[in-house]
């Protein structure tokens, strides 16, 4: 065996080549055996006569300090890693500098390191007297996807609190092998605090990809009154509002002079994201010009147009389509992708009750056959953004549905796409939808991952004194939220659990049932986690008092959910309904929002994070609160 450690004694040293990702991970080696041992393991430049080593570096350079040939390049795809033992010593690295990042925390792992969630709370370090290593190790182990992206779509103010909880993150993702960062933010706008982020993400070698919502703004909208041919043209009239003219080279030319000041400035994007007006029922072009391509190829016209462009200067940078809303179908699109552009597939207004593929769920299988038309069109180079951590499109509350998310990286994988990402908020999102992130990042690097050991050690290594307790809530918190979450049935448009328009009644009525239903599930909850407090300390007493508080955002939430949808159903489908009635219902879904929104103000910045601050109280408590006024003054004014 190679004794790593023994009682606080040291029995290898570490040895790294010139790299900086090698340096960066030997210490992150020695950092860890440190923090389970006592014992501090020596960093050395070159290997020790008589003592074993640990060589952590680039394929090549490993091979010839072990003298030997026993790992073949061929033999790794994407950041794929190895853990091999040779001749008493061990090799980790990769092809890819990340790669040997990834097998130094694999290692980690191998020895009882757990990272659930970002920052200290989701750490777990065991305590450990002795480390020993079976010399025959041989471990080559490949992702399943290319790229597994983290997309961070926070307000990111305050910016320093933003900044605190990007480096959580950052570091959690490479602990946990997702390779790619995505900071969501409008491209025409600047960014406090960015050169820190990039920087620590640099650091671990892992992606950088920036960009989002707001291109069309790169065509100034003063310039409509001089020349309105630039916008785009609705029921023959030039708009300015929406997008602009997809047709007009001159417009096309003021998109690419803001993505070239976006490029300068901002060093070091590996994916640009180059996302426009993207809503339902049109924001492109009408004009003689346009109105013969579909809206998806009028999208894939200007895309094309900036890529053949900025492609000459930064040859290495890929792009994006987003396929989403108007341009969900990629069976419109009849222009061949430029080589950098990838197809962007959001398929966010879908059913998280069941799996993608789900053949019960219509509304699942119209997204899953639109995701292989993807695939038809753009191969291999297919990116699906998945929304599993998101506090907007669950309206606040603890969603809890990992089989959903296993089934689902499965599924994608069997359609030929090989590039996935979660859309989340932060502390908030690892607060709300801590397990949720960790059977997506698992599952992103190995389909195969089973959930349900994963929630054993989840809950044995957070909860060890109240683990069977925590076991059961979870059970009962994954039936609420597919309870909450069934929009199979529902056909016409849908935005997002906050706002479902009056539709399918029979359907509809089946699904108000249900979420009555995962109210009376969420108090059980509520219960158990009662029970579990009573016998918990320290730590574990502190999560399941944070469990506690997440929980009763959703309780509040789900009832003013049920009773904004009780409210509608009866304005809608019930002939002479009771308008008083249906006024209780929205004053109770009102009060049920204004009592989360105080109750969000106790919460610390250390669960709530930047997003539980504007965009909780701003986006999701006031705009809902006057949304569902809204309503009730419709009802009220409703003639019988």
């Amino acid at each position: 065996m190679i004794k790593i450690v023994n009682h606080q004694v040291c029995g290898v040293n570490i040895v790294c080549d010139d790299k900086a990702i090698s340096l960066f991970a030997a210490e992150e080696l020695q950092k860890y055996i440190a923090k389970a041992t006592n014992g501090t393991l020596p960093i050395c430049g070159a290997p020790v006569e008589n003592r074993p080593s640990i060589f952590i570096g680039g394929l090549e350079w490993c091979k010839r300090q072990a003298n030997s040939n026993c790992i073949d390049a061929d033999q790794l795809e994407y950041d794929g890693y190895c853990i091999v033992g040779v001749h008493g010593n061990l090799i980790l690295t990769s092809r890819e500098d990340r790669g040997i990042l990834f097998a130094v925390y694999a290692l980690l792992e191998h020895i009882g390191c757990k990272w659930f969630f970002p920052g200290p709370k989701g750490e777990f370090i065991p305590s450990l007297e002795e480390i020993v290593i079976d010399p025959t190790i041989c471990q080559i182990v490949n992702p399943d996807f290319e790229i597994r992206s983290f997309m961070d779509a926070s307000h990111k103010n305050p910016s320093e609190l933003w900044s605190a909880e990007m480096v959580e993150l950052i570091d959690w993702c490479s602990k946990s092998k997702l390779n790619s960062i995505t900071v969501h933010h409008e491209p025409h706008k600047e960014l406090e605090g960015l050169d820190r982020i990039k920087s620590e993400i640099k650091k671990r070698s892992l992606l950088y990809e920036f960009g989002g919502h707001g291109t069309q703004w790169f065509v100034d909208r003063e310039l409509f009154e001089s020349k309105p041919y630039l916008f785009r043209e609705k029921d023959g009239v030039r708009r300015k509002d929406g997008n602009f003219c997809g047709s007009s080279d001159e417009a096309i030319a003021l998109i690419l002079k803001g993505v070239e000041n976006v490029l300068a400035t901002n060093d070091g994007i590996d994916i640009l994201h180059l996302w426009f007006d993207d809503v339902y029922d049109g924001s492109w072009c009408e004009c003689s010009s346009c109105r013969h391509m579909s809206i998806p190829d009028q999208i894939m016209n200007v895309i094309n147009k900036i890529y053949a462009e900025i492609s000459v200067k930064y040859p290495a940078i890929k792009g994006d389509m987003v396929l989403y809303h108007d341009t969900l179908d990629a069976k419109e699109i009849t222009i061949a992708p430029h080589p950098k552009v990838v197809g962007y597939i959001a398929p966010r207004e879908r059913c998280y009750a069941h799996s993608i593929d789900d053949s019960s769920c219509e509304l699942n299988r119209k997204y899953y056959s639109k995701t292989s038309n993807a695939v038809e069109v753009f191969g291999h180079q297919v990116y699906v953004v998945e929304y599993y951590t998101d506090m907007i499109l669950y309206s606040k509350m603890k969603m809890h549905f990992p089989q959903v998310i296993a089934r689902d990286l499965a599924e994608y994988k069997k359609t030929g796409v090989n590039k996935i990402t979660t859309l989340g908020f932060l502390r908030y999102s690892w607060w709300a939808y801590d397990f949720n992130l960790f059977v997506y990042a698992n599952s992103s690097w190995d389909v195969n991952y089973d959930y349900r050991k994963g929630l054993n050690a989840f809950c044995e290594q957070i909860y060890p004194a109240s683990s069977g307790i925590m076991l059961e809530y979870y059970r009962l918190l994954e039936q609420a939220s597919a309870g909450i979450l069934a929009f199979c049935g529902y056909k016409d448009v849908l935005h997002d659990i906050r706002n479902i328009p009056p539709q399918s009644p029979e359907f509809q009525k089946q699904h108000i049932e249900k979420i009555k239903m995962s109210l009376n599930m969420l108090e059980s909850c509520v219960c158990l986690l009662g029970e579990a407090l009573v016998i918990s300390a320290g730590k574990e007493k502190n999560m399941i008092q944070d469990e506690i508080q997440i929980l009763y955002i959703t309780q509040k939430e789900t009832e003013a959910t049920y009773h904004q949808m009780m409210g509608r159903y009866l304005q809608a489908f019930e002939e002479n309904a009771d308008k008083s009635l249906i006024e209780t219902y929205m004053d109770k879904a009102i009060e049920a929002r204004m009592e989360i929104r105080r109750y969000i103000e106790s919460v610390s910045d250390d669960l709530k994070g930047s997003s539980g601050h504007e965009l909780f109280a701003d986006h999701l408590c006031s705009d809902m609160i006057d949304f569902v006024d809204s309503l009730k003054k419709e009802a009220a004014n409703d003639k019988p």
